[in-house]
């Protein structure tokens, strides 16, 4: 468990420098060049925390691995802490948070549940 724990996390933020990483190759690919305004980068960085959200949380109950999903709770208080001069931002990351601890204790639970019961076959707790 420790072993997988490990990776896990490292797994999480591999996940989420790729997806940073995606996001400074679109803009230097200048995607949208036409409207570059604050409203507008705004609304792509919503986007990408919703996909961001999606993707940590189905990957996270595929794999019943409630520890790759905790990293992306890193990801929006670091976030929130270093944008905190954007307000329409930091509201947001404020709702996407307990939707994302809530939707990762779940897996959490349902992934014990499954360890306890015998009918898990992969996971962290295999």
């Amino acid at each position: 468990m420790f072993f997988r724990g490990g990776f896990s996390i490292y797994v999480g933020w591999l996940t989420a420098a790729s997806i940073l990483n995606v996001c400074f190759l679109l803009k230097a690919l200048g995607v949208d060049p036409q409207n570059t305004n604050v409203d507008n980068e705004m609304f792509w960085s919503k986007a990408v925390l919703i996909v961001a959200l999606v993707l940590y949380n189905a990957y996270s109950f595929a794999g019943r691995n409630p520890l790759f999903g905790s990293v992306f709770i890193w990801v929006l208080l670091a976030i929130k802490d270093f944008q905190s001069e954007y307000t329409t931002l930091v509201n947001f990351i404020n709702v996407l948070l307990p939707v994302h601890v809530v939707a990762d204790l779940l897996i959490g639970a349902f992934s014990v549940y499954e360890w306890k019961t015998g009918k898990i076959t992969h996971g962290l707790f295999m």
